[in-house]
């Protein structure tokens, strides 16, 4: 079962998360398991036997088997091939931006989690914790986290907005708005995605576009209006923040 986990922008912003269910994450780990294991058999038949004959190749193969997951979700900053076609992610229980040390001690701890207990001490943790945190998530400072996060802001889009050290602010008079504005114009462009009330959707936007130019006292140019009410929610959240 999924659960929500709240964290809040030093702005006050809060910020709703759906929690990663078992099913889900038990999926992702067959995935991995699966695609990993038959890309092992891969090589193998692609090399030959013989390249089982020699001693340091089977032992290098066990490693590459074994922490291949670990070192895709430090690529991807929390996703293994499994998660990613699942559509979910760890992030830290903390502040959202997880590191190389939090994916490493979480993935050591599940390993030894996982073997010790043949994969059932991890999900009657997951199910009884509060914020769906098996012992590995909870020792490292870890959630796994739906991608698509219900609610305000998308995770991968405030994740980039915050690691971003050299981001321009386009426009400094977003400070003038509140946050239930900002809140407002995202869902908005989320309304958007469907196919539903299209033209509804984009008169709105238009309105809105118009609207926070005269608030503002800014054009928006060249950017669309999509363009424009993305940039000012990229701005109210790198200059408020």
């Amino acid at each position: 079962m999924s659960k929500k986990v709240y964290f809040e922008t030093p702005q006050g912003v809060k910020l709703q998360f759906e929690t990663a269910s078992v099913i889900a994450r038990v999926a992702a780990f067959f995935i991995d398991t699966i695609i990993y294991y038959l890309g092992i058999l891969l090589i193998i038949g692609i090399f030959g036997s013989t390249l089982l004959e020699v001693k340091w190749i089977p032992i290098l193969l066990v490693i590459l088997f074994t922490f291949l997951p670990l070192f895709i979700e430090i690529w991807t900053r929390g996703q293994s091939i499994g998660k990613i076609l699942l559509r979910i992610q760890v992030i830290s229980n903390f502040n959202m931006q997880a590191d190389k040390t939090l994916f490493f001690s979480r993935y050591v701890i599940k390993l030894l989690e996982i073997g010790l207990t043949m994969g059932l001490l991890p999900i009657i943790a997951i199910n009884f914790s509060k914020r769906g945190q098996s012992f590995a998530d909870y020792f490292s400072g870890a959630l796994v986290v739906v991608k698509e996060k219900s609610g305000r802001f998308n995770l991968k889009e405030l994740s980039e907005i915050a690691t971003k050290e050299n981001y321009e602010v386009t426009f400094p008079q977003v400070t003038k708005l509140k946050e239930e504005d900002i809140i407002m114009l995202k869902n908005l462009l989320n309304e958007t995605k469907g196919k539903r009330n299209i033209g509804k959707n984009q008169k709105l936007i238009r309105m809105a576009s118009e609207k926070l130019q005269n608030i503002l006292g800014v054009d928006r140019n060249e950017l669309s209006e999509v363009q424009f009410i993305s940039k000012i929610i990229s701005d109210y959240i790198v200059s408020t923040r």
